[in-house]
């Protein structure tokens, strides 16, 4: 069968159309969407202290491992502020 050859792109140039799109594309745990779906949860907004919020920040970026998101260390809080208080589970 007949047709036109699809002109052969270089591998580098490809490559970096690639990461390219994946850097764009990419969004992270902490991107605050509101309009986002969880599966197993609910959004809510809380505003706390400016220092409250770069203390955070800093021990996210400096000492947090991987599973110690902004979203994990707040619901571990209020389950342990919930918890001290005696409230029921």
């Amino acid at each position: 069968m007949g047709g036109f050859a699809k002109p052969k792109q270089n591998t580098k140039k490809r490559n970096n159309n690639i990461n390219e799109d994946f850097i764009n594309g990419g969004r992270g745990e902490t991107d605050n969407d509101s309009r986002k779906i969880t599966k197993n949860g609910k959004v809510l907004h809380v505003i706390i202290r400016e220092e409250t919020h770069k203390r955070l920040t800093r021990y996210i970026e400096t000492e947090a491992r991987r599973i110690e998101s902004k979203a994990y260390i707040t619901n571990e809080a209020i389950n342990m502020w919930l918890d001290n208080k005696g409230f029921e589970k």
